[in-house]
């Protein structure tokens, strides 16, 4: 999946956190924050530079494609999801 947009709602957002959960590697010009997650391969908005990263995600596929799964799979469950807004529900009390 290709998603070099700076401006979504949440980052990841829905549908990059979707590609990851079905195995696919997203290139994508999220926010410095996240250039480390697993799975997704960090680009500039740059034709060639998108270019470069999906041809290095189609030569190492089986690799990108199970640090996706990875990612979601240990970052983003529904434990993790609820003890972040438990904290911040704290925090606002």
């Amino acid at each position: 999946m290709v998603h070099p947009s700076k401006i979504e709602t949440g980052q990841p957002c829905l549908s990059v956190l979707e590609a990851c959960s079905s195995g696919l590697a997203v290139i994508s010009s999220l926010n410095d924050d996240y250039a480390n997650i697993w799975g997704i391969i960090p680009c500039v908005r740059d034709v060639d530079d998108i270019k470069d990263k999906i041809t290095y995600s189609i030569n190492n596929w089986i690799n990108v494609s199970k640090n996706a799964r990875k990612f979601v799979e240990t970052e983003r469950t529904t434990e993790k999801h609820w003890e972040f807004y438990e904290n911040l529900y704290k925090q606002m009390l």
